[in-house]
């Protein structure tokens, strides 16, 4: 008795044994059921599988049923095969798409369509750059199992999204950190709450990390604070090591007794409260402009000018190509300036030519640059 082959048939059987009993699997039972009347079912053959071959094994082992089981392993690998390189070309279009800030769905997504949006074109355009891909997806895939269900693409991306945040949080490991929020008002008229973590990782470097947007029912600061707390507290970082807040100027975030960041400071008192340097430097400039009329005059006149040029695309080509033959007649002006002075000052007649050769290839090559 060869012993490889008695341990490969004992391996095959271990696999059926473990198999679900899936779609695929039923041709297993079957052939269970068929050993099964014959007196010699699947688990007391597997328990003699960790004895020595016997008779009954031999007439088993060399039956042609073996050769039906190994086809049923063979196309159970292969289903799998599939299945996983199917999820894997779903994940890089929702990676790629999620990676370049891109929408997902499109305003026709049927088959007659055109274009059925980003992610249905990006995974047809990886089905024909590759014969396996555009065997399995879209239109050749299982009626069951599409998988291009938006709720599917949702999940693969929040998938991805906890992924990052996990690394983050790695990042972090049990190190101090500053917080940074602002809400604002989205397009569908939602109030959206963001934060930032700053913090220094293990290798001395300042990072800062956009770690969730949340939307908030109003932006009082309890409710912030609550929102706040629920982020850190999913991701088990601890209000104690916190040691900055950084908000904008609004009454509901830097308040002395109910702002946002009094509130944190009852909690963690070297959570210490800046406020944002860019929004202070607005203020400034606005409170300075009304000051002074001209300042405001010109940033008055400044933008109706520049409404008036963007508002139409034949103004924006026109002041564009303006401007473009006043920089090259600039730079045309200062190497001529520059060459004709420095070739005054030069001792030998020999340089003088292949300067004003190499002045002659420069006005070439920027009148060149002119017409692209």
């Amino acid at each position: 008795m060869d012993r490889n082959r008695f341990y490969e048939v004992k391996s095959v059987i271990e696999l059926l044994l473990s198999a679900s009993r899936t779609k695929e699997y039923k041709i297993a039972e079957r052939k269970q059921n068929f050993i099964h009347k014959k007196c010699y079912s699947l688990k007391n053959l597997n328990a003699q599988c960790s004895q020595p071959p016997t008779n009954q094994f031999l007439i088993l082992l060399f039956s042609p049923n073996l050769h039906s089981l190994r086809k049923i392993v063979k196309e159970s690998e292969k289903v799998v095969k599939q299945n996983r390189l199917l999820l894997k070309t779903f994940i890089r279009a929702v990676w790629w798409l999620a990676l370049q800030g891109c929408a997902f769905r499109g305003h026709d997504e049927s088959y007659s369509s055109h274009n059925r949006g980003n992610f249905l074109e990006l995974v047809n355009f990886q089905a024909e750059l590759c014969k396996e891909i555009g065997d399995i997806v879209l239109s050749k895939a299982a009626k069951n199992a599409k998988y291009i269900a938006p709720s599917i693409q949702q999940e693969i991306l929040k998938i991805i999204a906890d992924l990052v945040r996990s690394k983050i949080r790695d990042e972090i490991e049990d190190a101090k950190f500053c917080i940074l929020v602002d809400e604002a008002t989205d397009e569908s008229h939602k109030t959206q709450m963001a934060l930032v973590l700053r913090y220094v990782d293990v290798d001395g470097v300042v990072r800062e990390r956009f770690m969730e947007v949340v939307v908030v029912d109003d932006t009082n600061s309890i409710t912030l604070k609550t929102q706040i707390c629920n982020i850190l507290s999913h991701h088990k970082l601890l209000v104690e090591n916190m040691r900055g807040q950084g908000y904008d100027g609004a009454s509901n975030m830097r308040g002395e007794w109910n702002g946002l960041q009094a509130l944190f400071l009852r909690d963690c008192p070297y959570a210490y409260y800046v406020y944002c340097f860019a929004h202070r430097l607005q203020l400034a400039l606005v409170a300075a402009a009304k000051e002074v009329s001209d300042v405001w005059l010109f940033f008055s006149k400044l933008t109706s000018i520049v409404n008036f040029v963007t508002i139409s695309s034949k103004r924006h080509c026109q002041l564009q190509s303006i401007r473009e033959d006043e920089i090259v007649d600039l730079i045309v002006g200062l190497i001529k300036f520059v060459l004709y002075n420095v070739l005054d000052l030069l001792v030998g007649v020999h340089i003088t030519p292949l300067l004003a050769e190499l002045l002659n290839c420069f006005i070439q090559f920027v009148h060149f640059l002119k017409i692209l």
